[in-house]
């Protein structure tokens, strides 16, 4: 047991990170007197200079620093057979820039030239260079004092080509898989018609609605000779679905749900990725004739109130509509004098 004292004091009079991995033979007693060195909290954040200096899978446990650019499409990747969302963006303070990868949930958490607070990263190399990514511990936190970016910096922005398409959607192929909260592992037997799911890795029994869920698929529109494509991720699909504000139980009602949801305008990349789908809105069309000709302005205004006021009956005040809600102009004519 001395030599086990020994080999901890080493590592932390020298500042070291060290791992103490327990056996069957460990034993854990109460001591005192133990010099250990520890520093308060706002100490231990550092700035984007000393990260860029950093090895790969180092610590960072606290890190304001403001978003620069955000890049527009997704990427899905598959990690321990689990599909993965991951989002890159450009982070900076006074002393530099970096590339911060977003993964999943915390891709909608952050928004261009706001100051976060962040917690948990952890550093990657690539190419001689280091980036930041984030965990499953890292917690993202709005900021009221605005962190300033750097005068001068590469901030390595690519200029993504993207198209739009209104339309109706042709068909849809979505997949949902869920996840437990607390091990992130894909649950392979899932029954949402049940109120309670015991997790498949670490046995935990929760309520069917704490899993968390994730959804990606492809969309398919018609186009004059054939069809097109696109992919959409997560993100963007979680995103459309709660603006509908609709309760989906599987892959399917969400694909039901697409295919009769009207016209859609997708904003998409030359890859086919969709970045944003909102729901189509149903508007008149006026042509620069239509402004100048007052007339037809008039005779358009009439026929609208006449199909709104196609049962009013005069006298009948339960069909009368308030005035206020349209009002026409009469056209100036002359009359001819009485003889």
């Amino acid at each position: 047991m001395n030599s086990q004292y020994i080999y901890v004091l080493y590592f932390l009079a020298h500042n070291e990170d060290f791992d103490i991995q327990c056996t069957r033979e460990t034993t854990v007693d109460v001591t005192s007197g133990l010099d250990f060195p520890c520093k308060p909290p706002q100490e231990t954040q550092l700035n984007i200079a000393d990260i860029s200096k950093m090895p790969s899978r180092q610590s960072v446990l606290k890190l304001n620093a403001t978003i620069s650019s955000l890049n527009k499409p997704s990427t899905m990747m598959t990690i321990r057979d689990t599909e993965s969302e991951v989002k890159s963006c450009r982070i900076g303070d006074q002393t530099g820039m970096i590339q911060l990868s977003l993964w999943d949930n915390q891709i909608d958490m952050v928004k261009i030239g706001t100051t976060y607070e962040f917690t948990n990263l952890s550093t990657r190399t690539f190419s001689g260079k280091t980036y930041l990514t984030t965990t499953r511990n890292t917690k993202i936190t709005q900021q009221n004092t605005a962190v300033l970016l750097p005068t001068t910096s590469d901030t390595e922005d690519v200029d993504t080509q993207t198209n739009t398409i209104t339309q109706t959607i042709e068909g849809s192929t979505i997949s949902m898989k869920k996840l437990c909260p607390k091990c992130h592992s894909t649950q392979l037997d899932f029954n949402t018609k049940l109120n309670f799911h015991r997790c498949t890795t670490c046995k935990i029994l929760r309520k069917q609605e704490s899993y968390i869920s994730k959804c990606n698929g492809t969309l398919i529109f018609k186009l004059e000779e054939n069809e097109l494509s696109l992919t959409i991720a997560n993100s963007v699909l979680t995103r459309f679905i709660r603006k509908q504000n609709t309760q989906f139980l599987d892959a399917q009602d969400i694909e039901e749900f697409l295919l009769t949801c009207g016209p859609v305008t997708v904003t998409y990349t030359d890859e086919n990725h969709v970045i944003e789908i909102n729901k189509s809105i149903n508007t008149i069309e006026v042509t620069s004739t239509h402004d100048i000709d007052d007339e037809l302005c008039t005779v358009t205004d009439l026929v609208s109130f006449s199909q709104t006021s196609e049962s009013k009956v005069p006298g009948d005040k339960r069909n009368s509509f308030p005035t206020q809600h349209i009002e026409v102009e009469p056209k100036q004519t002359k009359t001819p004098k009485d003889h």
